[in-house]
């Protein structure tokens, strides 16, 4: 009995000695297959679309063959950024009352782009805007003026839209259709453009105006 386990385990010996002298050959062969493989594949010359023998090519593809697209040559896709998604939704804020701002526009011979634009800038298309002092609406009406120009719900975006814009009409007139001073009685008021002989030295009008055209905000004076 003896005898017969001390056989079994030369066995086992004998087996374990050979298997150790494989492992290392088959794990040289796998990483020689792969290496081969690896560099087969970085040396192919990229297919085209387009060119004969590949899809879409004149001469059609053999079976099994495909077009490898050249990744490092595509663009990724950028994120948008803040200002684009607000110039977005903007838009189509805007687009929900281009129909009344067309409409006012024409009835007091306003450029409706000018109408839009005030819109942007004083409320951002908000309906429900109510400003630190007390303005509203759309186009950001004073009550005192809103009652004068008969808005009697200045959060009613047709009421807003046809009083503001009857207000920036008369504001043009009253200075003879210089924008810059206009821009500056709608935000500031009337008398006080007058008072001062021209646009008034506030940083909010002169941003508002700024807004308006497009122009960029005049910055802050710098002290030495």
């Amino acid at each position: 009995m003896l005898e017969r386990m001390r056989e079994i385990m030369e066995r086992i010996d004998e087996l374990n000695t050979s298997f150790r002298g494989m492992a290392p050959r088959r794990i040289r062969r796998e990483k020689a297959t792969f290496a081969s493989a690896l560099q087969e594949a970085q040396q192919a010359p990229l297919a085209r679309p387009g060119a004969p023998g590949t899809p879409g090519g004149a001469a059609g593809t053999d079976q099994g063959q495909s077009a490898r697209p050249n990744l490092s040559a595509v663009a990724p896709l950028a994120a948008p950024s803040p200002a684009s998604l607000g110039a977005m939704a903007a838009t189509s804020r805007s687009a929900l009352y281009a129909d009344l701002i067309r409409k006012y526009a024409q009835a007091n011979g306003v450029d409706p782009q000018l109408v839009q634009r005030v819109i942007e800038a004083e409320s951002g298309y908000d309906p429900r805007s109510v400003s630190k002092k007390g303005a509203l609406g759309l186009m950001q009406l004073m009550p005192e003026t809103a009652r004068e120009l008969g808005v009697t719900d200045p959060f009613d975006p047709e009421q807003n839209i046809a009083g503001g814009t009857k207000y920036l009409a008369m504001m043009l007139d009253r200075f003879q259709g210089d924008l810059h001073r206009a821009l500056a009685a709608y935000n500031a008021g009337p008398t006080v453009v007058q008072n001062h002989g021209g646009i008034p030295p506030f940083p909010e009008t002169k941003r508002f105006i700024a807004k308006v055209l497009r122009q960029p905000s005049p910055r802050p004076p710098t002290t030495p």
